[in-house]
């Protein structure tokens, strides 16, 4: 999974889906490799902390079941290399299939359509990992155009409040914190350097942004 939140229901929902797959084809399932915050766009298989270290290790089990294709890769290269992976070591791939009732299965022994279907839903994760980051840009622009939050860390003096349409959410001053980030545009224009300002915020136990959107 690759952005956690303390509302994040996917963990659960992939744990329900490999279960699911699992009870279809026999498996018993004997441990978890989650990988919580990593994202399969950057990082392969077996670069992830938790699924590398079983993939070091295959003869602890028979088979590796995922959610989906793209919750193992997301690029065509990472499949090629999982695929050339579990052939050498005799081990079954097992992938969730939203769009079908059965899992994609790969045995050692599969035959060229189950790794060609493999490859194809690796190019989809691909090409949506390249499209993804535009959609979203293009969507928080249009958010912003009618005064709409879009998602994401709120900017420090504010805060996310519902939006006077009555659909979605906009940002509104934080009472608790807007003085401060006037307090700091007028020490800036007195001359005072961005060392000093921190010093002086760190001293009075203000909390970074980050910890600040965490609170809220």
């Amino acid at each position: 999974m690759s952005h956690l939140t303390d509302v994040t229901t996917a963990p659960e929902r992939q744990r329900n889906t490999v279960r699911m797959c699992a009870e279809q084809l026999g498996i018993t399932v004997i441990a978890e490799a989650a990988d919580l915050g990593v994202s399969a766009r950057g990082t392969s298989p077996f670069e992830r902390p938790s699924l590398s270290s079983w993939l070091r290790r295959p003869d602890e089990y028979d088979a590796i079941v995922w959610a989906h294709v793209d919750r193992a890769v997301r690029s065509v290269g990472d499949m090629r290399e999982l695929v050339a992976w579990a052939k050498g070591k005799a081990r079954t791939l097992v992938f969730g299939n939203p769009d079908d009732d059965c899992p994609l299965v790969v045995r050692p022994q599969a035959n060229d359509a189950a790794i060609r279907r493999c490859m194809e839903l690796a190019q989809v994760a691909e090409q949506e990992a390249h499209t993804l980051p535009a959609r979203l840009t293009s969507s928080h622009a249009a958010l912003r155009m009618i005064g709409r939050y879009g998602g994401g860390l709120v900017p420090f003096g504010y805060r996310k409040s519902p939006h006077p349409s009555g659909a979605g959410w906009c940002l509104t001053p934080d009472p608790d914190t807007v003085a401060i980030v006037r307090e700091i545009v007028d020490d800036v224009r007195s001359g005072l350097s961005l060392v000093a300002v921190a010093g002086r915020l760190n001293d009075a136990d203000v909390p970074v942004p980050r910890d600040r959107h965490a609170l809220l």
